[in-house]
């Protein structure tokens, strides 16, 4: 989590500059560790036939969800102004996600769907991770009181460079890993 890896930072500062940093630079550096891992994420506000209520509470989750894991999150009502500046009303496609990304200079686009089943909701989020060009997408049932955690796991699987493979991609000048084939069984 975002905590363990500012800890391990701090830690590593301070075995490292030990008296020699002034409490002031050593808060600035904490401060650095902590942001290091975050990425951009901009938050187009979750849509589907629900009410307001609803879909502000999952969107306030969701921010919440990414400013506690350290990364830089660009607000739904954000998102909202420059999807209205786009003329578009929502991301639905990985050129629209990079048309808003552009936009907000954000390294993801979030897209989250509810959709209201029988005491319980199906919590659709769609990640575009636009420096690779991936688009993931995850979908959870969650009963009432449930919500926040849920969504939380999702987005900690899908907000990483790695996404849902965990494999790290490629750098400048790898070549990318072979993907498995599957033999089809009649």
């Amino acid at each position: 989590s975002q905590l363990v890896r500012t800890t391990r930072c701090l830690r590593q500062l301070l075995m490292t500059a030990w008296g020699r940093v002034s409490p002031a630079a050593g808060l600035a550096l904490l401060l650095a560790c902590g942001a290091a891992w975050g990425l951009e994420v901009a938050v187009v506000p979750t849509g589907r036939d629900t009410t307001e209520d609803k879909l502000a509470a999952v969107d306030a989750v969701i921010v919440a969800a990414l400013e506690e894991e350290g990364h830089v999150v660009h607000a739904p009502a954000e998102t909202k102004a420059a999807l209205a500046k786009l003329a578009m009303p929502t991301v639905e496609s990985l050129k629209e996600a990079e048309m808003l990304g552009t936009k907000v200079k954000g390294q993801f686009v979030l897209r989250a769907v509810v959709t209201p089943l029988a005491g319980q909701d199906s919590i659709e989020v769609t990640a575009y991770y636009l420096p690779e060009g991936r688009v993931e997408l995850l979908e959870e049932i969650a009963t009432e009181g449930e919500t926040q955690i849920v969504i939380a796991g999702m987005l900690e699987r899908l907000v990483t460079k790695e996404g849902l493979t965990g494999k790290k991609p490629p750098g400048p000048g790898e070549e990318k890993e072979p993907e498995e084939k599957v033999d089809d069984i009649d």
